[in-house]
This record gives C-alpha cells, sequence and structure tokens, in this order.
C-alpha cells in the first residue's frame, strides 16, 4: 500500500516538474523574442553593416577613433624626422581606415613643441571649420620641417661604403625610403656604393634583391675579417719561431787550469 502511494507522487511529481519546464521554456523564448523585437533594426544589423573605427547612427556612418586601435598609439610629432612621421601616420590610417576628413583632425591633436606651435600660428589663417586636405597638410609640414634643399637622389649618388656594411645599409635605408624607386634601380645603386672588393664577390653571385645583396656582403664581410685575423696569429707566430734563442752561458776558460790546491800539491 505504501509502495502504490509512493509511485503514485513520483509520478505526480514527474508531471508537475514536466510542466514547469515547459512552461519555463516557452516563457523564456517568448522574452527573447519580444526584446529582439525591440531592437531598432539598424542596431541589429551593425554587426554586418559596420566598418572598423565606425558606428552607424541612423543613415549616416559615424567615425569612432581609436575602435580597431585602442592599444596602439598614434605617432607623435615634435618637428623633427617629418617624412618619416608622415609614413607612421598614412600606415595608421591604412590599417585604422580613417576617413579622410578625420586624418588632419587626428593628427593635429598627436602635435607638440615646435610642430604644435607652428601649427596654432598657421590655424589663425584657416577657417575653423575648412581644414585642409591631408595630402595638402602634408606637403605643409615638410615645407616647413622638411630638409632646406634636400636633394635625395644626389645624396644617393654620392653614397659609399667607408665602414662597415651594415652602417652603409642603413645611411641607403634612409634615403631610399623617401624616394619611389624600383627594385632593379634601387638593387644597382646599392651595388654601387660597396666597397670594390666587396661589389665584386656580390655581383658574382647575381643577386636579385636589395636584401641578398646585403646577406652575401655580409659574409664576406665576416669571412674577411676572420681570415685577416688568422694571417695576423699566423705572421706573429712566424716571427716569434724565426727569433734566434739566447746562448747558454760559456764555459769559463779557466776551467783546465789547476787550482790553488793542486798547486800547492807539486
Amino acid at each position: 500500500m505504501e509502495n502504490k502511494i509512493i509511485e503514485h507522487m513520483e509520478a505526480k511529481l514527474m508531471e508537475i516538474a514536466g510542466s514547469m519546464q515547459k512552461t519555463l521554456g516557452d516563457s523564456l523564448q517568448q522574452n527573447i523574442h519580444n526584446s529582439f523585437k525591440k531592437l531598432p533594426e539598424n542596431e541589429a544589423n551593425s554587426d554586418n553593416n559596420s566598418t572598423p573605427g565606425r558606428m552607424v547612427k541612423g543613415n549616416q556612418p559615424h567615425y569612432s577613433c581609436g575602435t580597431r586601435l585602442a592599444r596602439i598609439d598614434f605617432p607623435r610629432f615634435n618637428g623633427e624626422n617629418v617624412n618619416q612621421w608622415i609614413y607612421q601616420c598614412e600606415t595608421y590610417f591604412t590599417i585604422d581606415n580613417t576617413p579622410e576628413d578625420v586624418k588632419v583632425r587626428l593628427a593635429i591633436i598627436h602635435l607638440e613643441g615646435k610642430a604644435l606651435h607652428w601649427h596654432t600660428t598657421s590655424a589663425k589663417t584657416m577657417a575653423a571649420d575648412s581644414l585642409p586636405s591631408w595630402t595638402e597638410y602634408t606637403q605643409r609640414l615638410i615645407d616647413r620641417f622638411g630638409a632646406i634643399s634636400e636633394d635625395l637622389m644626389a645624396d644617393l649618388m654620392k653614397l659609399r661604403q667607408h665602414r662597415s656594411v651594415t652602417e652603409y645599409h642603413e645611411e641607403f635605408d634612409a634615403i631610399v625610403s623617401r624616394l619611389n624607386l624600383s627594385e632593379e634601380y634601387t638593387l644597382s645603386c646599392f651595388l654601387g656604393g660597396l666597397k670594390h672588393e666587396v661589389q665584386m664577390l656580390v655581383r658574382m653571385f647575381q643577386p636579385q634583391s636589395v636584401r641578398k645583396s646585403f646577406s652575401l656582403a655580409k659574409m664576406y664581410e665576416v669571412a674577411y675579417h676572420d681570415n685577416t685575423l688568422a694571417n695576423s696569429i699566423k705572421r706573429k707566430a712566424k716571427i716569434l719561431g724565426a727569433q734566434k734563442p739566447l746562448l747558454a752561458n760559456k764555459p769559463s776558460s779557466n776551467a783546465d787550469e789547476p787550482s790553488e790546491a793542486d798547486k800547492t800539491k807539486f
């Protein structure tokens, strides 16, 4: 009798639990459905239609600076190395997909020192709502902070290796990075500036890039240094070996003469 009562109660409990589970599931599904219905259409589709660094506001895209590159510092400019700074800015803009109308404003807030003083003075002649384009603004920066009457091609033609290959390569890169030259012409200029003996050895391998030429020149430089050091050690050893050993002390010429004691015997 007791077993039947227990079985009946268990059956009732299972029925109640199933009913509650179904009710909760239907309620949760309905709440989720209602929540999605309340979301604006543009917000629901933002994941598919938005681009990095932009948020959609109504039907107009709105740029949100730093959305994608929040952990990358925008390069600052204090008036030194203007061409390198422009290159870093343009790389940042490419990765961030920065709109054209934001580039100049973004650059301005990262000026400091004499560069900021220059902009503050120049801004007095600009309309507040009509900043120049990025191309025009960078040209003004180059006119103000670039080298005076620099002729990069002339500098490249005069460049020659006087010290190590690495130092020559660094000087070469500093000039070539600011020019737009073909790979073949760049390679020709690099080889032409090497020391004659280095250049001849590198050309034997007919390298097709500056990177390969630099690698070959470095290998020759290391091998030449090691060979010079080995030859120097050999010469020193040869000189030391050619030196005559010190002569031993000659025996005394009086060694065969009788001593005073022997003389008294006679």
